[in-house]
């Protein structure tokens, strides 16, 4: 999260966006430390929120993702088990080609 908060740091006061940008840092990793916590965010002297950093899991992200596809994955492993794969391969390959013209 520090090394998140630095790079944010040096983007927000390094002013090479002729900006004040409001800058969202997402960390994921194995796990998340209950010490440092999941959320942080960072102001400038007066105040304004210009940095909001989140950490999250591999295990959160997969599952956010899952319920965001409305179960993709499950579908598509499902819809694609069933068709065997040297059947689907041959109508591939017996599809018309097209021609190579002469140059």
């Amino acid at each position: 999260m520090n090394q998140a908060e630095e790079y944010a740091d040096f983007i927000y006061n390094g002013n090479a966006l002729n900006a004040k940008p409001t800058i969202k840092v997402f960390v994921v990793g194995d796990s998340v430390s209950p010490i440092i916590g999941s959320k942080k965010s960072t102001s400038d002297g007066t105040g304004n929120v210009y940095c909001e950093i989140q950490a999250y899991t591999y295990t959160q992200l997969v599952r956010t993702a899952e319920r965001r596809l409305l179960n993709l994955r499950g579908k598509l492993s499902q819809r694609y088990s069933k068709m065997n794969v040297n059947d689907y391969l041959q109508k591939i390959l017996n599809e018309p080609k097209q021609l190579k013209l002469p140059i």
